[in-house]
């Protein structure tokens, strides 16, 4: 093991276009500094580019068919399920440096929930606080001065007051803030990572007033709200500069760009009107219970509903609100030929049950697909799922994945929306939405100097750390290290997938017996 400290900075969404034009206005003078001083370039994201997906590959350097993860849910026994550490733990490249004796913390990885045995220390914020170890977490509350919850949804209704929402985003930075500068001064590690979110929520949520050419520009409060969305990104970059002092190598990506988001289009209507998708059957009796609750919904009444009632699947499905709804309450699996089981708004993802017919269907679905462009005046891509990433090992991934508009186009599940289609963002709380091209950059000891690179993958992310690491790179992971962004040239270890699962087995005997602290 040597000595050097790598630190790795994840900013949720971070793309070129809001970057370049913050650095150029001095917002951002340590990012300036890091990007030219070291390599810098376009970081291609997944297709789709959605966050729940995308930080999962960017740990593991494998690829969703591998992974059986391309959102924030898996598709099992024809429900989503909610990703959470298991899908990464025993293999993300802070456990392959940990069992290498290198210390490692882990600050915030979206999706990485509960925290669990590293050598070093895991904080995690998903579903709320969870520590590794768990005394970490008395400390954490301590030094964020009262709750560790630092997630904003922004899609919620009482974020149409814009001043409410940058008050809020402002209160949760300095909450992550403190406790991340405490455990990068306060700690001993050799790996440092952490991931910002709130960088996605801002674009989101302000997307109209940082680009000129959204619909809903209005050039007047423009300049009073670009101000405020610049100046909350002045706290991360000071922290960057923090960083500078202690690392001896920093690695700064995003899981995906950021665009405009301008149009809707309701996948499952579509695909009802076209006679893939059967509605569930329900009972009058159901029906009735189903309209009452509408109505209940318009009035402050529902809010008298008890909680257990609230748990059921229809008052669940009525009561919730469009960005958390299931649409697979209205639909009929078994009796529908193809149908998206509510991935989130990025893409569409269908699945096509598996019978007799399937080729058939794959094939009059692709046709019927492509003539979107025509009925809508709109640019529709289309991909195979196993055509990008193989044969799933892990999960049922969708068999198509589709977008719009190249990702401005928000895809809703429900099939009760008013409309297929509409020239209009999801809502006014999310006018951006992601893009492709995320960000790379790459600064320290061993690391070339005012280099641009056109094209890196997020899978050569994982097998890049562990190679500026010195540490041995499995040989089944997707991606490559990106070797040119070092000056010395170094042969490439790789080993075995067995190799790691040795190690981790004997680690995880070790913590079980209690033969293991951090």
């Amino acid at each position: 093991m040597n000595s050097s400290k790598v630190a790795f900075v994840g900013i949720d969404g971070g793309c070129w276009y809001i970057l370049r034009r913050l650095m150029n206005e001095r917002y951002m003078p340590n990012l300036k500094k890091l990007s030219e001083s070291g390599v810098s370039g376009v970081l291609e994201s997944l297709i789709p580019p959605v966050t729940g997906g995308v930080w999962l590959s960017i740990a593991t350097g494998l690829n969703p068919s591998k992974t059986g993860v391309l959102d924030f849910f898996k598709f099992i026994d024809n429900k989503l399920v909610g990703v959470n550490s298991e899908d990464y733990r025993g293999r993300s490249f802070w456990d392959y440096a940990g069992i290498h004796n290198y210390h490692v913390c882990v600050i915030d990885w979206p999706t990485l929930y509960p925290a669990y045995p590293i050598n070093g220390f895991m904080i995690s914020s998903w579903l709320g606080l969870s520590t590794y170890p768990l005394e970490l977490q008395e400390r954490v509350l301590e030094v964020a001065g009262g709750e560790y919850n630092i997630l904003i949804n922004y899609h919620d209704e009482v974020y149409d007051d814009i001043e409410l929402f940058l008050e809020d985003v402002q209160g949760v930075l300095e909450k992550k803030l403190r406790v991340s500068k405490w455990l990068l001064t306060s700690k001993d590690w050799n790996l440092f990572v952490d991931i910002f979110s709130y960088t996605d929520w801002l674009q989101h949520r302000m997307w109209h007033f940082v680009d000129p050419t959204h619909p809903l520009y209005h050039k007047e409060l423009s300049k009073c709200y670009y101000r405020k969305f610049a100046e909350l990104w002045i706290p991360l970059d000071e922290y960057l500069g923090e960083i500078m002092s202690y690392a001896d190598k920093i690695f700064i990506v995003s899981d995906h760009g950021f665009g405009s988001n301008t149009c809707i289009f309701s996948i499952n209507r579509w695909l009802e009107e076209k006679g893939y998708l059967v509605r569930q059957r329900l009972s009058p009796s159901t029906r009735l219970l189903e309209l009452v609750l509408k109505l209940l919904k318009k009035t402050k009444l529902s809010k008298l509903i008890p909680e257990r009632l609230k748990a059921l699947p229809i008052v669940k499905s009525v009561l919730s609100k469009r960005y958390t709804y299931d649409p697979l309450y209205d639909i009929d699996v078994e009796k529908s030929y193809a149908y998206d089981p509510g991935y989130t708004i990025v893409f569409g993802g269908i699945h096509i049950n598996k019978n007799n017919s399937y080729k058939r269907m794959l094939e009059k679905l692709l046709k019927d697909i492509m003539e979107i462009e025509k009925t809508y005046s709109v640019k529709v891509n289309v991909w195979l799922t196993k055509e990008i990433y193989g044969d799933s090992v892990a999960g049922s991934l969708p068999d198509i994945i589709i977008t719009i508009n190249n990702w401005a186009c928000s895809i809703l599940k429900g099939v009760n929306e008013h409309e297929v289609f509409a020239l209009r963002p999801y809502s006014k709380r999310h006018t951006g939405s992601h893009r492709l091209r995320g960000i790379f950059i790459a600064w320290g000891n061993d690391i070339k100097k005012g280099v641009y690179l056109s094209k890196i993958s997020v899978l050569d992310i994982a097998p890049t750390i562990l190679y500026a690491m010195n540490l041995p790179i499995p040989e089944n992971l997707d991606g490559k290290p990106v070797t040119r962004i070092f000056t010395a040239n170094r042969s490439i270890q790789y080993v075995k997938p067995n190799y790691y699962k040795l190690k981790l087995s004997i680690w995880d005997t070790k913590v079980k017996l209690g033969k293991f602290t951090p």
